[in-house]
């Protein structure tokens, strides 16, 4: 079976991506699979159709299946942090030739029984997986009879700096709060770091199997961008969400966690969301920007404007 993992940053367009790419025939938009354990077992948030996870007709099928009778969700949160962070990317690499320690040898088992299991319920040949995060997407080269797929998705670190200190509220609870919000200084250090552990596991996964592409590129060539990840992961590209390169039809979803608009269906038009470049200014502006500018002038955007520059073809993330 394949999983696409959609790695980088948060408020980089992933839950856009996650369910445009599961409308396609065979393909199950897993959500920031993730969560599952934490913001979906323990705290009982919904997933994409509205239920709890225990509700849902997938999750609740996937949770008791006998691959988990005797998981605990605790433990599998423990794991997590014990070892899939992003200072523990260079022990998950190492751990292709040498044989994993306990612990995140626990956490491969849970995670591959978790993908087989998505996969049986569904009756998908291929799970996308919008997690980001390096480290979990580097365990995927170590679960077996799984074939991994990489698009590092990037987004102008000043727009989603403007994104992180906006209000947002957390609709998939029973109260809803507003969304954790940061500063645009920590956001864009996180951003950087995300980033670079992106390109760590493009290139440990090759240039055949990875992909690059920058979210402003997503919504205005939404067509291109789509056939770029179907051809790379060889799925199909039709029936297509997209009624026309400015409307998608977003159909109801069963994804565990992500940006709130994973509750949206129906038509949404696509447009670049740049409200960031006239409301963020002085010293947040200035700080977004002068602690990524390699990495702007690497991924192609201009830096007095943010405007993308042209890219005359998807770069594999591996150069």
């Amino acid at each position: 079976m394949k999983v696409v993992a959609v790695c980088g940053s948060g408020r980089s367009g992933s839950t856009l991506l996650n369910a445009l790419l599961g409308s396609l025939p065979g393909c199950f938009a897993g959500g920031e699979l993730r969560f599952l354990w934490e913001r979906g077992v323990m705290a009982g948030r919904q997933c994409g159709c509205g239920r709890s996870v225990w509700d849902c007709q997938v999750w609740g099928a996937v949770l008791s299946a006998p691959e988990f009778s005797d998981v605990d969700a605790r433990t599998v949160v423990a794991l997590q942090h014990a070892t899939a962070r992003l200072r523990h990317l260079p022990k998950v690499r190492r751990a292709e030739w040498a044989r994993p320690r306990s612990e995140l040898a626990k956490l491969v088992r849970v995670m591959s029984d978790l993908y087989h299991v998505l996969a049986r319920v569904t009756g998908a040949d291929v799970i996308i997986d919008s997690s980001k995060r390096p480290a979990d997407v580097a365990i995927l080269r170590l679960l077996p009879n799984i074939e991994p797929f990489v698009v590092h998705l990037v987004r102008d670190p000043r727009a989603v700096a403007f994104s992180w200190e906006r209000q947002k509220v957390e609709i998939d609870r029973e109260q809803p709060v507003d969304m954790k919000r940061m500063s645009p200084t920590a956001s864009t250090v996180e951003w950087v770091g995300l980033n670079l552990g992106a390109e760590v596991v493009c290139r440990r996964v090759g240039p055949g199997r990875s992909l690059r592409i920058r979210y402003e590129d997503l919504v205005a060539q939404p067509r291109a961008t789509l056939a770029a990840i179907t051809t790379l992961a060889g799925t199909p590209q039709t029936p297509s969400p997209l009624i026309d390169d400015h409307t998608v039809r977003l159909e109801p979803n069963h994804m565990v966690f992500g940006n709130p608009d994973q509750f949206r269906t129906g038509l949404m038009p696509l447009r670049v969301d740049d409200a960031w470049r006239t409301d963020i200014r002085g010293a947040p502006w200035t700080a977004a920007t002068l602690l990524a500018i390699p990495m702007l002038m690497r991924y192609g955007y201009s830096l007095p404007d943010g405007n993308p520059l042209q890219q005359r073809r998807h770069l594999s993330c591996a150069e």
